[in-house]
């Protein structure tokens, strides 16, 4: 057991002031008995143990005022040692729990009753000092320890509770951060893929008809600079929301949508053979939902770019009885089942993208070859 430094110093400073008041400024009669000298001692030795060993000090308090009172002494006649005492039932609301606080100061102030029934006082005396030791010496610092643990306890509450709010709002914080990485990942996969499969058709169509058809070729390299353009443009939208500073408008214009199919289509075309169609009558996807659909139709062109170069490719975009439907089409050569099934940010991002919306997603190949992707969201899944 170690004993805490100021427990220590307490109980010495008390031991000084209660010795130095009963050998020098006490002018009782018969000057001090040596047994209360002693059991004065003891009591504010106990302090020592205020804080390691509370229901010993009190233990020891009340033993001893019991025994020096059986034996003569006169303890309780004393300022000082009621201030020493006052300490006492102080530290015993304040350090322990509620109950046993209650018994052991109920026992202290047995043993000061006892002690000042034991001294020959007249009836008014004994009443009075009753009172004074209930009231002032045991009952007053018994209700401020006890309030002051409750206050502590609600303190440490109160910190607790912070600290669990602090760590929550951190990882909070810190799943958003995640799902606006995997949100930035999958728009920059989509953009990148999308426009370089372009890009590398358009390119090697250059590279074929160079010397044969310069115009053409001409042509080709164009369509691969506007393609160009279009990803970085669309590339700084996309990456916009990571600058600190927004001074620049077009890098937080909005999504591409269904509005912006036919650019899509169109761009596919120097690749593909591409039918479009579109009927949603009134009906309307709004704001991630949207971008979800355009982002869907983009993935399944630049797939038929990577896998079926050539192909006959039909995209269409219907109005339901409870939201849109997307189904794009090709007739080119059948996947390889590691391509239809890999996870990353292709179809396995598009099937997150859905699901997010309450939608669903099918993407597999064709019986009589060529690959299908057929896609629902529901009108009422975007977030304006």
């Amino acid at each position: 057991m170690r004993l805490r430094p100021f427990d220590l110093a307490l109980a010495a400073v008390l031991t000084a002031t209660v010795q130095a008041e009963l050998w020098w400024y006490d002018d009782g009669p018969g000057g001090v008995p040596a047994v209360t000298a002693v059991a004065s001692l003891l009591l504010t030795s106990s302090l020592a143990l205020r804080s390691t060993r509370t229901e010993v000090m009190a233990g020891v308090a009340a033993a001893t005022i019991f025994a020096q009172a059986m034996l003569g002494g006169r303890m309780t006649s004393t300022l000082s040692l009621a201030l020493a005492s006052i300490t006492i039932v102080f530290s015993v609301g304040l350090l322990l729990p509620r109950r046993r606080a209650l018994a052991w100061a109920a026992v202290l102030l047995a043993a000061s009753w006892f002690d000042l029934v034991a001294i020959d006082h007249d009836d008014f005396g004994v009443l009075s000092d009753l009172v004074f030791t209930s009231v002032l010496v045991v009952g007053a610092p018994l209700l401020a320890g006890v309030t002051v643990r409750e206050l502590r306890h609600r303190a440490g509450e109160l910190e607790r509770v912070n600290e669990e709010l602090r760590a929550e709002r951190e990882e909070t914080a810190r799943l958003a951060a995640l799902d606006e990485r995997a949100r930035i990942a999958r728009e920059v996969h989509d953009v990148v893929a999308h426009s370089v499969s372009l890009m590398v058709v358009q390119a090697g169509a250059a590279r074929h008809l160079l010397e044969r058809d310069p115009a053409q070729s001409r042509e080709a390299l164009g369509a691969v600079e506007s393609v160009g353009r279009d990803a970085l443009r669309e590339l700084r939208r996309t990456l916009g929301v990571l600058r600190e500073d927004h001074e620049d408008a077009a890098a937080l214009a909005p999504q591409p949508g269904l509005a912006q199919l036919e650019q899509l289509v169109a761009g596919a075309r120097s690749g593909l053979d591409v039918t479009l169609h579109v009927d949603l009558s009134d009906r309307h996807l709004l704001g991630a939902a949207d971008v979800t659909a355009y982002r869907i139709v983009q993935e399944a062109l630049t797939n038929a770019l990577k896998h079926a170069p050539g192909a006959h490719v039909t995209v269409s975009v219907t109005a339901d009885a409870d939201g849109v439907r997307l189904l794009v089409e090709d007739d080119g050569a059948t996947r390889p089942v590691a391509a239809a099934t890999s996870r990353g940010h292709g179809l396995e991002g598009m099937r997150e993208r859905v699901a997010m919306h309450g939608g669903r997603l099918d993407a597999r190949p064709r019986p009589s070859g060529g690959f299908r992707v057929d896609a629902h969201l529901p009108v009422d899944g975007g977030t304006p």
